[in-house]
């Protein structure tokens, strides 16, 4: 799906050549190039005005795929030129319904987080996105798609630049205003309680009111959506200095290490978190913890990891720290580390 993409678009044809046997694009109200350059490659496209909701928009997306396999990216994403094989070999296994990648999100300053992601299953009708914003296929959808199959976590690779530029306030209004709607629609959904809560962080920062009661709410929830890890780490690192010590603060860390232990972003704002507390064995512990999850790599990558988190910068946090605590023969191992790789 594309509107006002047509550079960005071109990419990411130019990258499914070798994979794709039909590509299909839906316009949803492009002033630019964006629709002659889906044409030019021999793309079937569709133009559609905008109906104020990604789920009806891609969903008429889905309904124009004919081939036995979807392969889903945005016009801000491109295929690795290395997963060509990867996405064949998916496709060569019968038993296999749906598919995760990897998706390569690159930040301002060239930071990139990856996360897994369905982007590719065997084309079913069954498959159809809710949500006005952050679309997404049900769980009764996906249970019932793999009762006669199973689900592969790929090698494939997709890259994504659509936040590289950082995100505009604009544009966080927007996403709220999306969710608000999905709420009012289907209210109820930890999901997109969570995203309010994320994107609120981003409008009106740590000290939002509407933040801390979700926040508290999550707290009396014994098996939380692992979504509200994401608001949870965002929070912990737009903390004030003056709110470090707030009562909130110290529950939510307990919280969050008890809940989302094998996700390395969580356990990272957790770290840095008690350490600008001056909490500095339990900071040692949650850093210890970043890189006990980077050398087993068992850890959920569902909601995004920065993969500099892990090694050097890790190790050095780990040093300073148990030097102050005075645990020695951490420093003598971490040092050891360090040094081998200067």
């Amino acid at each position: 799906m594309v509107r006002d993409d047509a550079d960005r678009l071109r990419r990411c044809l130019a990258s499914v050549e070798a994979v794709a046997d039909e590509v299909v694009v839906l316009d949803t109200g492009s002033q630019d190039e964006s629709v002659a350059v889906a044409e030019q490659t021999g793309a079937r496209v569709r133009q559609i005005e905008w109906p104020g909701a990604f789920d009806i928009a891609l969903n008429q997306l889905l309904e124009m795929v004919e081939t036995a396999v979807t392969f889903r990216l945005d016009s801000d994403e491109w295929l690795d030129s290395n997963s060509v094989e990867a996405v064949k070999a998916f496709v060569g296994e019968s038993t296999a319904k749906m598919g995760f990648i990897f998706r390569k999100d690159i930040y301002p300053e060239d930071r990139v987080a990856e996360l897994r992601m369905l982007r590719l299953w065997r084309t079913d009708p069954r498959l159809r996105y809710v949500g006005a914003i952050h679309e997404h296929f049900t769980d009764d959808a996906e249970r019932a798609v793999l009762a006669d199959g199973r689900a592969l976590y790929t090698d494939v690779v997709v890259h994504h630049d659509g936040y590289a530029q950082g995100m505009t306030r604009e544009r966080y209004v927007r996403n709220l205003e999306l969710i608000r709607t999905e709420l009012e629609i289907r209210p109820g959904q930890p999901y997109y309680e969570a995203c309010q809560a994320d994107t609120l962080i981003e409008i009106e920062g740590p000290e939002s009111a509407a933040v801390s009661d979700y926040l508290k709410m999550m707290m009396r929830t014994h098996e939380p959506h692992k979504l509200a890890a994401v608001t949870f780490a965002k929070w912990f690192m737009a903390l004030k200095p003056e709110q470090l010590r707030q009562p909130l603060v110290g529950k939510a860390l307990r919280y969050a290490s008890q809940h989302f232990s094998d996700l390395p972003m969580m356990v990272w704002a957790i770290a840095e978190t008690e350490s600008r507390r001056e909490n500095h064995r339990e900071a040692l512990e949650a850093y210890l913890t970043v890189d006990r999850l980077g050398e087993s790599g068992r850890y959920d990558a569902t909601y995004g990891v920065n993969r500099q988190i892990f090694g050097p910068i890790c190790w050095q946090r780990i040093v300073e720290l148990s030097e102050l605590i005075g645990r020695k023969d951490i420093v003598l191992t971490f040092a050891d580390r360090l040094s081998r790789i200067q």
